[in-house]
């Protein structure tokens, strides 16, 4: 270890052997110091190390030790692993001879690259993370023993680049925000973002530009000035011309209506005329002549019965009167209708269309088989329905039942279920429409399930009206 001071500051450089490897680093150096090349060359010049480590951007507390160092060296596959205890190694890049290196391993203190063409000798490994504020240089040779000759001065920062500057090898340059590290001594008006043969880029451009900075406090307030002298005073202007009169106001509201006036008093009442005098009574009359005879008066009323005479003898036996008219035909009887489908283990079937028969309880998917003659002519209504439980199944399903003549449909009809007239979907009813059938037609009832309701026994009425015979 060895101590230089230039510039009236002292600096640290360090050796130390690490499995075949000699490993140097310079500590306490920035990538905006001046003095940077100078340090780098009389430590050089010493022979106390084969190459340099930089350290740029690092706060004061990480400038006593080196933050970056080589954990090991896997010189089978040829793999390098660096270790850094202050440096985020997450978002950095890898140079080894200026060639950039794929990374296989990267964490917050230690990366890992993937296996290289690492030969014996010395070798210049260059970490620059993504920003490019810090750059970190690593000379290592795989060879032990004393050291070689004098290397390069390693890398130079040289500023802002400018195309009157000569370059040599290892001078690095800020364009546009990212770092080039010059590959070629050369002096070239072209930038090095298109001179990439003279050119390597090692960083990405700069981080996004910082928060503007607080206002400066206002200036003090300045002195009143003097007060002008006053102007003189204009002419008074010509009288305008006199306005046009404006247009009369509308009427007034009508004011509301007085009370009425207080009654005068009654005038006072005249004197009373004196009573005159009783005049004579007056002489009768001559009796008037008789009037006209009157209308004759009401007949009073009859008087009471008298008592019932003997009966007389028999009279003779008259002649046989005419046969009358026959009277119109009186209605015929009245009767009821019915079936099902049997007792409660008769169930529906909830999945298809069945028939049901008069009078017997069973059903079938076949309405031939359940046909029966209607044996006189007549009317059917009043149709009703009953289930020996709901039809609804989960709030849905339901059955409709239908009454048919000779294979066919008829109006007279009934839902029971979910759209039926019971919220219970046990009962439903036709009181509205009729069916009229003749002495030889068929009958019977039609069941249509829809959303698979509960599987129920049913039970039909309804009322016959049967037209009168003479028979």
């Amino acid at each position: 270890m060895s101590d230089a001071s230039v510039g009236g500051r002292s600096h640290r450089a360090w050796t130390r052997p690490f499995r075949g490897w000699h490993v140097g680093c310079i500590t306490g150096i920035r990538k905006s110091s001046s003095i940077y090349s100078r340090i780098l060359t009389h430590f050089l010049r010493s022979g106390l190390i084969l190459g340099v480590a930089s350290i740029f951007a690092l706060p004061q507390a990480a400038l006593a030790l080196p933050d970056i160092k080589l954990a090991s060296y896997d010189s089978t596959n040829k793999v390098v692993t660096l270790e850094g205890a202050s440096f985020d190694l997450g978002s950095s890049a890898l140079y080894i001879d200026g060639t950039p290196v794929a990374l296989q391993s990267v964490t917050a203190t230690r990366i890992t690259s993937v296996p290289s063409l690492l030969n014996d000798g010395t070798h210049e490994l260059l970490l620059v993370d993504s920003t490019g504020d810090d750059i970190h240089m690593l000379a290592v040779s795989t060879k032990s023993g004393v050291a070689g000759p004098q290397g390069s001065p390693g890398m130079v920062y040289r500023g802002l680049w400018s195309k009157t500057t000569a370059y040599v090898i290892g001078d690095y340059v800020v364009y546009t925000g990212a770092v080039y590290l010059a590959k070629t001594a050369h002096r070239s008006g072209l930038t090095p973002d298109v001179a990439t043969t003279c050119w390597i880029r090692v960083s990405v451009s700069a981080g996004p530009v910082g928060p503007t900075g607080p206002a400066g406090a206002p200036g003090a307030k300045g002195s009143t000035g003097a007060t002008g002298l006053a102007g003189p005073k204009g002419h008074v202007g010509p009288i305008g011309p006199q306005g046009v009169a404006g247009k009369d106001g509308k009427d007034g509201a009508v004011g509301p209506k007085g009370d009425p006036g207080v009654d005068g008093k009654d005038g006072a009442n005249g004197p009373k005329g004196e009573t005159g005098s009783q005049g004579p009574v007056g002489e009768n009359g001559k009796d008037g002549a008789n009037g006209p005879k009157g209308d004759t008066g009401a007949q009073g009323p009859a008087g009471n019965n008298g008592q019932d005479g003997a009966v007389g003898p028999q009279g003779p036996v008259g002649p046989k009167g005419q046969d009358g008219a026959v009277g119109p035909q009186g209605p015929g009887s009245v009767s009821i209708l019915g079936g099902g489908s049997g007792s409660a283990n008769g169930k529906m079937d909830a999945s298809k269309i069945t028939y049901i028969p008069l009078f017997e309880g069973n059903q079938d998917p076949d309405e031939v088989n359940v046909l029966q003659v209607v044996p006189s002519g007549g009317t059917l209504t009043h149709f009703y329905v009953r289930l020996n439980a709901s039809a609804a199944n989960k709030d849905k399903g339901s059955y409709l039942f239908t009454v048919r003549k000779n294979g066919k449909p008829t109006d007279v009809s009934c839902t029971i279920g979910v759209g039926g007239k019971d919220p219970n979907g046990i009962t439903g009813f036709d009181l509205t429409n009729a069916v009229e059938f003749q002495e030889g037609d068929t009958l019977s009832i039609e069941c249509t399930p829809t959303d698979n309701p509960t599987p129920v026994a049913m039970r039909w009425t309804a009322r016959f009206q049967g037209v009168a015979t003479n028979n």
